[in-house]
């Protein structure tokens, strides 16, 4: 028999209660699209229930902040705010040739969803394994950066976030893309010959795209990410590669799991300020949910 919405919501929240006890609450949304879904779990916490549909939509768009979606922080928002975006109902209105000025062509078509409140993305079962096609890292800078090498080392960095992220799931890529977003945007990829996973590798070869940018312009924010990916057992040694600093990177990559991310860094990024992460909820990305399963 079908059960009712509420029943669900209810009965989910009865077996926590029963299982856990109340030392946890749980608030349930339910709506069209997760978006939404995820909107109406936060309006009634601690121990709620909401359900946005038809009958409620208008009234939780027109009372609804933009911080109070996924994907919209206070940097973004205080972003918004300067193009005198303060509503759903004014990024609905704005210029979309304003946002990918301000924002890049991605980000830009991505906000014109957000203000309709429009998300086409599926729902993955957590006990569903991980199909894993791609591994990068995003990041936005606190303040408009003008200094090329602060800026390179950002993305040595972000290369080494994704270097490890690789190894942790056994993979290697072929194809690196590096992204960066300011006074102008530009994106690109470059598939090399060979599968790689250390972080110089990455870096290279986002330092060859930046290159060919000739890139001197500020820079707001930053993307690097793999694609074309193969499992680290199925691929083949080159002649000239090192298999000692495979195992160096093995070593400090368990060194740094056991006593914090960046207790061994590299020499480049000594006196650089670490990344400034706000980490996503328990089990909140693929990713993660991707170690959990393997």
């Amino acid at each position: 028999l079908h059960k009712s919405v509420e029943w669900v919501a209810q009965d989910i929240k009865n077996r926590l209660k029963k299982e856990i006890g109340e030392v946890i609450t749980l608030s349930v949304g339910v709506s069209f699209n997760k978006l939404l879904a995820k909107l109406a779990s936060g309006t009634n916490k601690p121990d709620g229930f909401a359900v946005i549909d038809k009958d409620n939509l208008q009234h939780f768009y027109r009372n609804t902040e933009l911080t109070d979606i996924c994907g919209i922080g206070e940097r973004l928002k205080i972003r918004l705010n300067c193009l005198s975006i303060y509503t759903f109902e004014h990024l609905q209105k704005a210029s979309l040739l304003v946002l990918k000025k301000e924002f890049g062509n991605v980000m830009a078509d991505h906000l014109k969803k957000l203000a309709y409140l429009r998300d086409d993305s599926s729902v993955i079962p957590y006990d569903q394994p991980q199909i894993i096609k791609s591994v990068g890292r995003n990041y936005c800078l606190s303040q408009n950066e003008y200094d090329q090498t602060k800026i390179m080392k950002t993305v040595y960095e972000l290369c080494c976030e994704v270097g490890v992220k690789l190894r942790k799931l056994n993979k290697k890529a072929r194809t690196v893309g590096l992204a960066l977003s300011g006074d102008r945007s530009e994106s690109s990829e470059k598939t090399i010959l060979r599968y790689i996973d250390l972080d110089k590798d990455i870096f290279d070869v986002c330092k060859y795209i930046y290159d060919k940018w000739k890139w001197n312009s500020m820079v707001r924010q930053i993307r690097v990410w793999t694609v074309n990916l193969t499992d680290y057992n199925t691929t083949t040694i080159g002649l000239f590669e090192n298999k000692r600093l495979d195992g160096v990177v093995k070593i400090v990559d368990r060194i740094n799991e056991k006593y914090g991310g960046e207790t061994i860094r590299n020499g480049s990024l000594i006196y650089t300020d670490k990344l400034k992460t706000k980490p996503n909820g328990y089990m909140a990305d693929r990713y993660e949910r991707s170690l959990f399963w393997k």
